[in-house]
C-alpha cells in the first residue's frame, strides 16, 4: 500500500505531464491527467489524515516535553 508522500509525488508527476500535454495542444489528455493528479492528491490527504498519530495526554504541571524527542523532562527537585 503506498504512503501519502508517494501518492503526492505521483500526483506531482501527473500534473507535470498534464502541463506538458497542454503545451503540446492535447487539451483532452491534459484534462484527464489533471483529474488523475487531483484524485491522487485527495487519496494522499485521506491517507495522511487516517495515519496521523493520536495526541498524547498533556504532561503533568511542572513538566515539559523535549521538542526533538517528545520525552518528558522532569525539572530537578530543590534540595
Amino acid at each position: 500500500m503506498p504512503d501519502a508522500d508517494g501518492l503526492r509525488l505521483r500526483a506531482i508527476r501527473y500534473l507535470a505531464m498534464a502541463l506538458k500535454a497542454r503545451e503540446d495542444g492535447d487539451a483532452d489528455f491534459a484534462r484527464c491527467l489533471a483529474e488523475r493528479a487531483t484524485e491522487l492528491s485527495e487519496e494522499a490527504a485521506t491517507l495522511a489524515n487516517c495515519s496521523s498519530p493520536k495526541l498524547e495526554a498533556s504532561p503533568e504541571p511542572g513538566e515539559c516535553r523535549h521538542p526533538a524527542f517528545g520525552q518528558t523532562i522532569i525539572p530537578p527537585r530543590a534540595r
